[in-house]
């Protein structure tokens, strides 16, 4: 049986000045989590940034097992809720196979409470959060 092997979660600004877009990157794995904001057009208050953590500890292992549970329960939905208004979030999932599952919601994710959830467990509280976690 396949598993996961990592999950990455885009983001993208959505509508509005060029200013003020962006795109970043959630990359969650057992022995890591990384994070980039990569502003469209970089200004004082739009700065890009990166971090990351890495452990072999059993508690990513735990929370990256968890999150895996409900991407994978998200990406496989036949019915998500969608709005016009709302930026794109891609999901990709690879699993060990190498076998990658894709998908674009248009929805906040606050619709997906146990998403947020567990990928708030998975930011280190002195890193800045990603902004489709907002």
């Amino acid at each position: 049986m396949t598993e996961v092997s990592k999950i990455t979660l885009i983001g993208h600004s959505g509508w509005g000045p060029v200013e003020e877009a962006y795109e970043e990157r959630l990359t969650v794995s057992a022995a890591e989590v990384t994070y980039r904001y990569h502003p469209i057009k970089a200004t004082a208050e739009n700065v890009a940034h990166r971090w990351r953590y890495w452990t072999d500890g059993p508690a990513l292992v735990n929370a990256f097992e968890n999150l895996a549970a409900v991407v994978v329960d998200l990406v496989n939905k036949q019915v998500v809720p969608n709005a016009l208004d709302a930026p794109e979030l891609e999901f990709l999932v690879v699993y060990t196979d190498r076998k990658r599952q894709r998908r674009s919601l248009f929805c906040p994710l606050s619709e997906f409470k146990d998403l947020k959830t567990q990928l708030k467990l998975l930011i280190p509280q002195l890193e800045q959060p990603p902004r489709f976690l907002a």
